[in-house]
């Protein structure tokens, strides 16, 4: 994002908004795609990049939109405009990851209950994934 930010910024004076929106939203969402397909067998270089796509497309997504906003408001309502636009990303973030926290709690709590009788003492290769797990973890 950080070498991300200043390119799509220039780039938000020369080229037509809707294009970096849309440029931005389709790097988003192939970065997505991709990452939905992560196993282990996909490697750590790859996943970085995967993800350095999204923040990418993040990163263009954002100028464009903060611009398109300013270019709509009077210039004496900016002062007022400007911290309002901040405010309404922030908090459309935070309510996106609150929002996905939630799910995905309902989500493991359901996978809990219905892998609670698999892990048991007498499931021995159960055990042993639990083992090579917390072998795994630091001290």
């Amino acid at each position: 994002m950080m070498i991300g930010f200043p390119l799509a910024g220039r780039l938000s004076d020369h080229v037509d908004a809707r294009f970096l929106l849309s440029a931005g939203v389709a790097m988003f969402g192939v970065s997505m795609l991709l990452l939905s397909g992560v196993s282990t067998s996909v490697s750590f270089a790859t996943m970085a990049a995967w993800i350095a796509l999204s923040r990418f497309g993040i990163a263009t997504v954002m100028p464009s939109a903060h611009g398109s906003a300013m270019r709509l408001v009077a210039p004496p309502m900016l002062a007022f405009a400007a911290p309002a636009t901040t405010f309404l990303t922030q908090a459309g973030g935070a309510l996106g990851v609150a929002s996905l926290s939630v799910l995905l709690q309902e989500r493991a709590a359901f996978h809990i209950d219905a892998m609670a009788p698999l892990v048991s003492e007498k499931n021995t290769e159960g055990m042993a994934g639990i083992g090579g797990v917390r072998d795994g973890l630091p001290a």
